[in-house]
């Protein structure tokens, strides 16, 4: 397990490289959490944040997170693949809306606005939000909605975060180091 999780961080590494892109970005920090490399973790995690990546990519893979970082990412329980979800939160929005109960229907909006602010997904939030203040002019509740900056909450707790050393450290490293070798990463 350990060798396929090694050779999972070699190319993403490889590809990341190459291809800048976050979804490689997100198989590294995947790889080292896995491997309980925390300080690269941590490093990756960060600037994975910093070049625009969605809290909700995270949450989405952070089943082998350390509990301290799980907890900076997504403080309270949320389920992002779950029964309700953001989406689903404004689609039940719509079909209470298009049934005639739009106090229901607001307060699913609201929950699907709250939501995609917590995961980062600015534009969706907007909508809904654009959405509820067009249906619900005068309620207080909508006009007090404002899109939180997640990552601007999370990054400062993240770079703060102090990792602990994996237990095997020597042998993780010496398995990296070999399937680094040939290659130029400029990792250091």
């Amino acid at each position: 397990m350990r060798e396929e999780n090694v050779n999972l961080i070699v190319n993403a590494l490889k590809g990341y490289k190459e291809s800048k892109n976050l979804e490689e970005l997100l198989k590294i920090i995947k790889g080292y959490s896995k491997i309980e490399f925390y300080k690269e973790f941590k490093e990756y995690t960060v600037e994975f944040l910093e070049k625009g990546g969605s809290v909700g990519d995270l949450i989405a893979i952070s089943k082998d997170f350390p509990e301290e970082i799980k907890k900076i990412i997504c403080p309270v329980e949320i389920e992002i693949d779950g029964e309700f979800d953001a989406d689903s939160f404004l689609e039940m929005g719509e079909l209470l809306w298009e049934i005639g109960s739009p106090d229901e229907a607001r307060d699913n909006y609201i929950k699907a606005f709250e939501y995609y602010s917590f995961l980062g997904n600015e534009k969706a939030a907007q909508q809904v939000g654009k959405t509820l203040k067009e249906r619900y002019p005068q309620d207080e509740k909508v006009k007090a909605l404002v899109f939180k900056d997640t990552r601007g909450e999370i990054l400062p707790e993240l770079k703060a975060f102090v990792p602990k050393p994996p237990k095997d450290e020597i042998d993780l490293r010496y398995a990296l180091g070999k399937g680094f070798h040939g290659e130029s990463f400029g990792i250091g």
